[in-house]
């Protein structure tokens, strides 16, 4: 619906909680519809450790969340156990590193 305003990208921080539920991507689906947003319009955000507390569930939910249309970002990568063995399965738009990931890169040997 056109009220006279450029769209943007809306970011959702989505918690581990919201994204663990049994319903997200059906109550995900009524909000959409509901507001009349287009998907491509919408980027969720989830944790990585989110994403890792049960991989299989997280790789299906994705999968539906991009036929969906809707864009993911795995936030705070590089905090905890680091999920580099799974991004090539994983249906993501985005990789926001943290910073404490990368922070002593360039005088840290072991690091690089």
């Amino acid at each position: 619906m056109d009220k006279g305003y450029n769209l943007i990208k809306m970011f959702v921080n989505i918690s581990a909680k919201q994204f663990q539920h049994p319903e997200f991507v059906y109550e995900l689906i009524k909000i959409i519809s509901k507001t009349e947003l287009d998907p491509k319009y919408l980027n969720l955000e989830i944790t990585e450790t989110t994403a890792i507390s049960d991989i299989e569930y997280t790789l299906d939910i994705l999968n539906r969340l991009k036929e969906l249309g809707i864009s993911v970002a795995i936030d705070d990568f590089g905090t905890g156990y680091s999920i580099l063995s799974y991004l090539n399965e994983m249906n993501v738009n985005e990789l926001k590193i943290d910073r404490s990931f990368i922070w002593d890169i360039e005088i840290n040997e072991k690091n690089k």
